[in-house]
Formats: structure tokens, C-alpha cells, sequence
């Protein structure tokens, strides 16, 4: 799947019969199943867009208000399919659509992007750095008080990491040639631990050192070198902007951020070091932190800002189906 991606969830039952022709009784637990279907949604669409065909999400029944698994309703996948032009997730066989108690007991449902296959107490490993494109992908939604008679509801999968951008620009002393070939490094940060695909939560391993996360950046936009008045660096333009994916954290303690110049100081180089608990003392999952910093000669000034990674309210509406194929 393509970055910045996100989709919509309809969760909806049919209400099969519970007698045959012959008034003969039917097997009431499974009379009311829930079926997982959703229309994709890129992050910039007002339209419905393409996720890969075999695509997977994994999907969990459980227990009202808790965090126990409803057997056998345990990271059951759905493929990204297609009809009518549209996207949609269904069941790989029968045996991936889970069933409401006939008691109407609550139940969760919840569900995360890409499926894989889980350890014990259905956790995934992650690493930012051994493997960043899964863990950068991942996406997470529950929703709870479902029974047979409360039947469906919206799930929005939201990403589950931390995204930061920093975006450079020229301060007094400094020229745009100087930001040529900035390297960002992230240091202090936990890169790897597990997500729990139930709860939606990552428990990060022990920081390692050395284990530095290097974040992606862009080139200036222009080779044209002028230094600009300290009175006109309000106006400057975004010359370079530096992303990556971190996992969420409660403190950001020890957290660092190195700003190398190599091109700095006419070819021998600048070094600053900012330290980010001055910035953010936390890293909310879901939300992107834009770092907007100024490059002086002597300093930095950074003004963080934080919004969520996608602007939920755009997409369009996802269709209802009762039964595992829109063709029914």
C-alpha cells in the first residue's frame, strides 16, 4: 500500500433465519454474522481510491470492554477486493467471519493494517530501522458495544506511529548553499518493541545504543546562494524538509535531534544540537509533529506544531453490505 492511505470500516450482520421451511430449528450461533467491509480512502481524496488488490488487514472479536479474544475470532484476514470500481476488504473463507452471540452479549471488534502472522498474546515486533516500511504502515481501530442488535458501526483505521517532519529554513548568517546535503539524526529514541494488535498500544524495548534513526529528507529547491537580513528571515521559504516515523512515547526524555551541515563553514562542516523535551514532552501515535526551524549561524529556532496525520474528515461513504460479497 502507498503511504498516507487510510480507510473507513463499516462493520455490518445479517440477520439470518432461525427456522428453515420445516419451522426445523437452526444453529442460532450462527445467526447473526458480522460482516467487515470498507470503501479505501487516500489521505488528499475526496473519492474512493486503490488499495492492492490482496491486501490484508487482521480483524478480532473480543469480549466486550476487555481484552479477551473470542475464540476462534482471532486475527482473522480480510483481502482488498474490488467491485463496481470500488475498494473493499472481504473474508478470505468462511471461516474468517466472525459471529454475535444469539445472547446479545457486547462484543469489540477491532482491527489493524498490514495482517501478519502474530507471537503470543497477539503481538507483532517491530524495528524502525531493521524493518521501517511495516512498521510505518501500521494502522489501528476498535470499536466497542456491538451485539446482535447493535450491528454496525464506523471503524477508522488511524496510523499507529509518530510522525515528525522538520522543515529548514536560511537564518541570519547562513546561505542556502550551506543546507546542501543536511543529514537529520534522531538519537536517544527507542527503535524497536511490540504492537499489540488488539489494544492498538506498542511496549518499546530498552534504547540501544548507537541504533540512530536517520530521517529522510529533500534537496533544496534551488543551488542560488544569498544571505538573508535578520529582519527578512520571516519571509524565508521551506529549503529542505526531513521526515520520518518514531514510536509514540509519554516522555521524550533523552531525546535528541543532530543537525549536520556538511557543506557549512565553506566545505568543513556545522553540527547543532537540539535537544527535543524543550520542543514536545511526549509523542502522541497518530499525530505529526512539524518542527519549523530557522538556521542561524550561532543558533536554532524551533516552533513545533502538532496536528494529526490525517485530516479525517475527508473521504466519502462507505457502503453496507449483509453478506461476504457485495454481489449477494
Amino acid at each position: 500500500m502507498a503511504n498516507n492511505k487510510f480507510i473507513h470500516l463499516l462493520l455490518a450482520c445479517a440477520l439470518f433465519a432461525a427456522c428453515d421451511d420445516n419451522d426445523t430449528p437452526v444453529d442460532e450461533s450462527k445467526s447473526y454474522p458480522a460482516v467487515i467491509m470498507a470503501e479505501a480512502f487516500d489521505y488528499g481524496s475526496e473519492t474512493g481510491t486503490t488499495w492492492f488488490k490482496g491486501e490484508t488487514i487482521g480483524v478480532y472479536m473480543l469480549k466486550g470492554g476487555t481484552d479477551d479474544i473470542v475464540a476462534p475470532y482471532s486475527n482473522l484476514r480480510y483481502y482488498a477486493n474490488s467491485f463496481d470500481n470500488q475498494d473493499y476488504f472481504l473474508p478470505g473463507n468462511n471461516d474468517s467471519i466472525p459471529y454475535f452471540p444469539a445472547t446479545g452479549d457486547k462484543m469489540d471488534i477491532a482491527a489493524y493494517y498490514p495482517q501478519t502472522t502474530v507471537l503470543a498474546d497477539s503481538l507483532v515486533a517491530i524495528h524502525l530501522i531493521n524493518n521501517y516500511e511495516y512498521a510505518s504502515q501500521l494502522l489501528f481501530a476498535r470499536v466497542a458495544d456491538l451485539n446482535k442488535d447493535s450491528r454496525k458501526a464506523e471503524l477508522p483505521l488511524t496510523p499507529v506511529l509518530t510522525k515528525l517532519t522538520f522543515q529548514f529554513k536560511v537564518g541570519y548568517g547562513m546561505t542556502e548553499a550551506d543546507l546542501k546535503g543536511l543529514l537529520v539524526t534522531l538519537q536517544g529514541l527507542p527503535v524497536s518493541g511490540n504492537f499489540n494488535a488488539t489494544t492498538g498500544k506498542i511496549n518499546f524495548r530498552d534504547v540501544t545504543i548507537g541504533e540512530d534513526i536517520k530521517l529522510t529528507t529533500t534537496e533544496p529547491k534551488k543551488e542560488k546562494a544569498s544571505t538573508r537580513a535578520e529582519d527578512d528571515k520571516e519571509d524565508n521559504e521551506i529549503l529542505i524538509t526531513a521526515q520520518g516515523m518514531v514510536l509514540p512515547a509519554s516522555t521524550t526524555e533523552g531525546y535528541k535531534v543532530i543537525i549536520e551541515l556538511p557543506a557549512a563553514n565553506e566545505g568543513t562542516g556545522k553540527t547543532y544540537e537540539y535537544e527535543i523535551p524543550k520542543a514536545t514532552d511526549q509523542f502522541e501515535g497518530s499525530q505529526e509533529y512539524t518542527f519549523d526551524t530557522t538556521i542561524n549561524n550561532e543558533n536554532l529556532i524551533i516552533v513545533v506544531d502538532k496536528s494529526p496525520i490525517i485530516n479525517w474528515g475527508q473521504g466519502g461513504i462507505c457502503l453496507l453490505y449483509t453478506s461476504p460479497s457485495p454481489r449477494d
